[in-house]
Order: structure tokens, then C-alpha cells, then sequence
């Protein structure tokens, strides 16, 4: 029988990250979870410090590591991670079938924190391991809320952000090696509304001038959603996923709430979106009593759209991909990651996602890892930092 030590121990370390609850609700889980990173990279030279969130005192802190050694001339790295997922461990049972681990977080993305922690296992090694950080978020998967101002403070602090979601790559093999980059993913938001009315007794209230109804009102704003704001051409959605409005069921409603999120491609139909939602709820309602109590946007995210500094560093990932004899594939990705944020507070930085394990099924009962990736984007990374270094050095 053949031995696979390192895959044997990437096993073995998968399974440990993805044992323990780390939901996003789950502050004691997080808390451990960010323990174990420590304990993971304890005889690396890196040192480990926590952020509080300036928006939420009992937020999670941000958990920050950098590496010790400095290096003059070389650009500053950030590996962006999250360890918080969406279903609990229970919901997705730990199993190995051929190639894949089956688990939550093994795609999404906890085998991405594996990359990122053995990749500054395999720099320290070949001493690469310079003017590098770890950025690792407890609420990536609730659109980061606490944390916009933290994440703002290290993308003014670095030269490239390498961000750990999954490769959307399933096939590996010995003849032919795909991986996949993300340069470009789309915006978006959640909104939650609320409107209130008069209501009143509907078998009385007979003259339709007087009757204010604020689930018609809300009903009329989500047909107009659909008729007049979404542009499916340019990839823009827009959607109400839920209601709630009324009290009996013969009174008009004099409260309704809504909560929908939209999606977009680029920054002008983000700043279109965000002005014409608010702006058609007040067309709707007009002068009529019914008024709005809240139009907020929570989280709202900006698309984020390959530059000049991605470009320039792609070059250097072309080089490096090569060596190990990978065929690199740009993609545009439809989801919202940190790489839109870290993008959002420095138009200018270079940000790759992507940098992952090859899996599917997130957020899903299905999720899974491919076992023998987790050594592929091991190689992937490390050869692209080091790529950077020896440039630095020319």
C-alpha cells in the first residue's frame, strides 16, 4: 500500500478545522476556532493580534497575523480568509469518498484557511516568509458587517490582497492542471424597509381616495421593482424575499416591512440601484398618508472590477502558474466576497480571489472539499508569493 503522508496530514488538519460549530452566531465557537489557528502556526514566525470593531463593542475582534521577518523591497502580502460558515457541523456530515471530504467549511472556507496556513508553512521553509499577513474574518458569511473600518485600515497597509474562497475547478489529474482566479465579482446589498399608514376598517372605508393600505402600497413597489429597475442584460437582480404587513384580515394594513437584496455587475448600476429603489417607494406613496419609516441598506457591497494593479500582478501569476505546468483560467464571479471590500477602501489595490480549495456545495448539505487540491493550491500559492520575491529581488 502506497503512503500519502502529506495528504494523510492535510486530512488530518481539515478534519480538525471543520469539527467544532464556527457559525456566524456562534461567538464561542469563533473564538476557539481562532485559537486553533494559533496553535496551527505556533512554531511559525509569525505574530498573531487581534482588532476590535469600532462600529459594535461585542463584536468579534478581527484576527490579524503577520510575519516577523521583514523584507526590504518586497511587496506586502495580505492572505484574506474567513473562519465563520453557514451550516453547523451536524448538518453536514464528515465523511471522505475517493477525493472528496464532505463537511461544512471544506470549501467554504476552511479549506481555504488550510492553504493560507501551509502556505506560510512552505515560505518560512524556503525563507519567503516576509512581509507577509493573514487577515482573518469571524462574518464574511454575513456580509461583514463590524468590520468594514478594520478591513479599510489593512487594505491601506499592503501591496496585493490574495483572497482564500474556492477554485471553481473540480477536475484534476496527472495530464492536466486547471485553475481558475477570480478578477472580477459582482456587488450588492440587502435592504430592509418599513412603511406605515392609517389602515382602518376596510367594509367602511368605501371612497378609494381614503383608502391607504400599506401591503398595496409595498405590492406596487415590488411589481415596480420588476418592471422599471432590474436589468437583466447588464446583471442587474433585484428583489423583495420577504413581507410581513396587516394585523386582521378585514383592516387595510397600516404597517408593512420588506427585506430584499439586490445584485450588480458594475459601479454605475450599483449607484443607479441604491438611488432609484428609495426614489420609486416615494413615487409610489406619493402624498398619501402612508409614510416610510425605514429605507435602510445593510452591507451594501460594490462590484469589483479587474484593474491596472491586477493586471500587473496576473502577469507575475501567468509565470509562476506555468512553472508547475497549470493552465490559468480568469473568471467573473457572480458572489460577493472580501475582495469586494478590500477593493471598496482602495480603488487602486490589486486583489485576486479564488486562491483556494476546488470544491461545490456551499451553504449546502452537499459541501465539499477535493482532498488532492488542497496540495495543488499549496503549490499555487507559494509558487506565485515566491514568483513576487524573486521579481523584488531582480
Amino acid at each position: 500500500m502506497i503512503a500519502h503522508p502529506e495528504r494523510d496530514r492535510h486530512i488530518a488538519l481539515l478534519e480538525r478545522l471543520i469539527r467544532d460549530d464556527s457559525t456566524s452566531e456562534n461567538h464561542a465557537g469563533l473564538q476557539e476556532k481562532a485559537r486553533l489557528l494559533r496553535e496551527l502556526t505556533q512554531d511559525l514566525p509569525l505574530t498573531w493580534r487581534e482588532m476590535p470593531s469600532s462600529r459594535k463593542a461585542d463584536a468579534l475582534p478581527f484576527y490579524v497575523a503577520e510575519s516577523k521577518e521583514v523584507g526590504e523591497g518586497v511587496p506586502r502580502i495580505t492572505l484574506s480568509g474567513h473562519i465563520d460558515t453557514i451550516l453547523k457541523p451536524d448538518q453536514v456530515p464528515q465523511r471522505i469518498d475517493g477525493d472528496y471530504m464532505y463537511g461544512s467549511g471544506t470549501s467554504d472556507m476552511l479549506g481555504g484557511i488550510l492553504v493560507m496556513l501551509e502556505t506560510c508553512r512552505k515560505l518560512h521553509e524556503s525563507g519567503n516568509l516576509k512581509n507577509i499577513r493573514l487577515a482573518i474574518s469571524p462574518e464574511e458569511e454575513i456580509i461583514t458587517p463590524n468590520h468594514r473600518e478594520t478591513i479599510a485600515t489593512l487594505a491601506g497597509e499592503t501591496d496585493l490582497v490574495l483572497v482564500y474562497e474556492s477554485t471553481s475547478d473540480y477536475e484534476w489529474n496527472a495530464d492536466r492542471h486547471v485553475r481558475s482566479v477570480v478578477r472580477s465579482r459582482r456587488g450588492g446589498g440587502k435592504y430592509e424597509i418599513e412603511i406605515t399608514g392609517p389602515g382602518g376598517h376596510s367594509g367602511k372605508i368605501i371612497d378609494p381616495l381614503k383608502r391607504h393600505n400599506t401591503n398595496l402600497a409595498a405590492a406596487r413597489f415590488i411589481s415596480g421593482i420588476e418592471d422599471q429597475l432590474v436589468n437583466y442584460q447588464a446583471g442587474t437582480t433585484c428583489n423583495i424575499g420577504v413581507i410581513g404587513g396587516g394585523h386582521v384580515f378585514n383592516a387595510l394594513a397600516d404597517k408593512t416591512s420588506m427585506t430584499g437584496d439586490f445584485r450588480c455587475s458594475t459601479p454605475e448600476e450599483f449607484v443607479r440601484i441604491t438611488d432609484a429603489l428609495p426614489a420609486l417607494l416615494n413615487e409610489i406613496i406619493g402624498d398619501s398618508p402612508i409614510q416610510v419609516q425605514k429605507f435602510e441598506f445593510e452591507a451594501a457591497v460594490k462590484p469589483m472590477r479587474l484593474n491596472d494593479a491586477d493586471q500587473a500582478f496576473i502577469k507575475i501569476l501567468r509565470q509562476a502558474a506555468q512553472q508547475l505546468g497549470i493552465s490559468l483560467v480568469l473568471q467573473d464571479r457572480m458572489g460577493v466576497s472580501e475582495a469586494n471590500l478590500f477593493r471598496m477602501a482602495q480603488p487602486e489595490l490589486a486583489v485576486l480571489d479564488g486562491m483556494g480549495v476546488s470544491g461545490d456545495g456551499e451553504h449546502t448539505p452537499r459541501e465539499y472539499a477535493s482532498i488532492s487540491s488542497i496540495q495543488s493550491a499549496i503549490d499555487f500559492s507559494t509558487g506565485f508569493i515566491r514568483e513576487i520575491h524573486h521579481g523584488a529581488e531582480r
